[in-house]
């Protein structure tokens, strides 16, 4: 689209400073346009946010350029996880950072229209999202029509990394009728997990992400249903969790979404090289068979890695934005040779599962 960006394509710096942009996240700011958001990594790892209008062209109304970096910390680095888009032109952001001497620590921060931190919101704009003192990582978030916020990712706890989800409330506090303290673990057995996506309704939260099965040294991909207080959801699953696993031993969800009619989970398949990993789940927590005839549907489109990202459906089919890894063979006598990473869009149907034949590939520069 010639009239986006230069010629169809928009290269974003979060800041003028001289260093390295990475974008993560982009979330439809109405008709008005977007917001970009990602990593900036000047001497370390800060947060990096754009405004963007729909032609590409920064929005100066936000931060007096429409650019804006920030840290949760003053020292060590931060990392995304989500943005999400709230009332009277705010925005709210999650991820997780460390500072000297402190682990990493998960936060949500708030945003004015205007790009300056929201002191009614917490502490000086910010929420501290973490259990103990020992590490916690932030991968994912959601928010409710109210502007609570959950969150999920990791806490290590009782000396096991626990699989987690966070609720926070519009006022930026943890809230104490969710879990414990506005903590809830995805299960009590001890086993190690983690959360890498999540989604959230007034109706309850469910989590993807995996579980470690000691015996294997593995990973399972698992989904875990909460209700509103922080439950483990009855009637869904066994007891509030679904597993969804391959021949393979280790299967890890990484995207979740809530289709009209299913929940579907997406994610890898760890072999020589990771394959695309796709799972259906009925509304009611039980491990459906719609999805190729088994629930789960795996196809290897022959890389060195397949680096499965966003996923939407409709009702039955879906559409798949994956990263092809870059392929790196080294050859006796004639050296190594690398191929340049692709993106790739494939589509998948209740019949067929993923359709490794519909697979569109492309890249942004050659």
């Amino acid at each position: 689209d010639s009239s986006f960006g230069q010629n169809g394509l928009l290269q974003v710096r979060f800041s003028t400073a001289t260093g390295s942009p990475y974008s993560s996240r982009l979330v439809l700011n109405g008709t008005e346009g977007f917001f970009l958001f990602g990593n900036y990594y000047y001497t370390r790892f800060l947060l990096g946010i754009a405004k963007l209008k729909a032609s590409g062209s920064p929005d100066s109304s936000f931060s007096g350029d429409g650019l804006l970096t920030h840290g949760f910390t003053t020292t060590g680095d931060n990392y995304t996880a989500d943005i999400h888009l709230l009332s009277q032109g705010r925005i709210l952001v999650t991820g997780y950072a460390n500072a000297s001497g402190v682990n990493y620590r998960g936060f949500s921060a708030r945003f004015t229209s205007a790009g300056v931190l929201d002191n009614t919101y917490g502490t000086n704009g910010q929420a501290t999202l973490a259990s103990g003192t020992s590490f916690n990582g932030l991968y994912a978030s959601a928010l409710l029509p109210d502007e609570s916020l959950v969150a999920t990712g990791e806490t290590f706890s009782q000396n096991l990394y626990r699989g987690t989800v966070f609720k926070v409330s519009p006022g930026g506090q943890l809230s104490n009728a969710f879990g414990t303290g506005g903590l809830a673990f995805f299960s009590s057995i001890p086993a190690e997990a983690f959360g890498n996506a999540i989604a959230a309704s007034y109706a309850g939260v469910w989590a993807a992400g995996g579980e470690l099965v000691p015996e294997g040294n593995s990973y399972k991909s698992v989904i875990v249903g909460l209700s509103p207080a922080g439950q483990p959801q009855a009637g869904f699953g066994t007891a509030g969790r679904v597993y969804r696993t391959t021949t393979q031993p280790t299967t890890i969800g990484r995207k979740l979404h809530l289709g009209a009619d299913a929940y579907w989970v997406s994610g890898g398949v760890d072999n020589l090289s990771e394959d695309q990993f796709v799972a259906q789940i009925n509304l009611s927590g039980q491990a459906g068979n719609q999805l190729g005839g088994t629930g789960v549907s795996v196809v290897d489109f022959g890389y060195a890695d397949e680096l499965p990202g966003h996923l939407i459906s409709t009702t039955g089919d879906g559409l798949q934005l994956a990263n092809t890894g870059q392929v790196s063979l080294t050859f006796t006598g004639l050296g190594t040779f690398s191929g340049t990473p692709d993106y790739s869009l494939t589509k998948i149907t209740q019949s067929g599962g993923i359709e490794s034949g519909t697979q569109k590939k492309f890249r942004f520069a050659s």
